[in-house]
């Protein structure tokens, strides 16, 4: 199973990975010419759609939020490591030899 930078996120904070599908906003190959005025309209619907889609699902869905607890337990935990590693540089284990 293929995890995303997100999935992973959520795990590690314990929270479920709910994402939202929206189309995309913009189309990034633009160019002057004959269809200009018909891509600003595209894309001003595109707005329009993406701007209702954001609010239906603000509306709809509960915010998530990871519990205090476990932000406290991981912020120590990365404090711990970053000492060990503090400690590892200090007695040369990342010097680089010539």
């Amino acid at each position: 199973m293929r995890c995303s930078q997100w999935q992973d996120w959520c795990s590690s904070i314990g929270v479920e990975y709910q994402p939202i599908r929206m189309k995309r906003l913009h189309h990034p190959k633009e160019s002057l010419d004959i269809l200009t005025p018909f891509r600003t309209i595209r894309d001003w619907n595109r707005q329009k759609e993406a701007a209702q889609a954001l609010k239906q699902a603000a509306l709809s869905r509960s915010p998530v939020l990871s519990k205090d607890s476990r932000l406290e337990m991981l912020t120590n935990q990365l404090e711990e490591k970053l000492q060990d590693f503090k400690k590892d540089v200090a007695n040369g284990l990342f010097s680089c030899s010539e």
